[in-house]
């Protein structure tokens, strides 16, 4: 094979997964924003310490599995996050994780 060809391929795969810097702005602009608390819900992973717009959220695979380990930081459910200053927010990022849980 001619080795212009294979730079020809190389580069045009190259210039199809690139996004521009405006683009991924935007996209993560959109991906924190809210309007009320139940646009957020934690960011698909394991012990999530971002909450994103529920609409994004198809964007992630969630883990088919995780450590039993707790993480009193972590958003696990939706009633973690919440909605402030029109971006979704982990509730629980600041929580004091010195206390023992019963």
């Amino acid at each position: 094979m001619n080795k212009n060809l294979i730079f020809l391929v190389v580069g045009i795969f190259l210039l199809m997964g690139c996004t521009s810097d405006t683009d991924n702005s935007r996209y993560e602009a959109q991906l924190y924003s809210c309007e009320t608390d139940t646009d957020c819900v934690p960011k698909p992973e394991c012990h999530p310490r971002e909450c994103i717009n529920q609409a994004y959220s198809s964007d992630f695979e969630s883990p088919e599995l995780c450590t039993a380990m707790f993480d009193c930081n972590a958003a696990y459910t939706p009633e973690n996050c919440a909605c402030v200053d029109q971006q979704c927010v982990n509730k629980n990022i600041d929580a004091d994780c010195s206390t023992e849980r019963n």
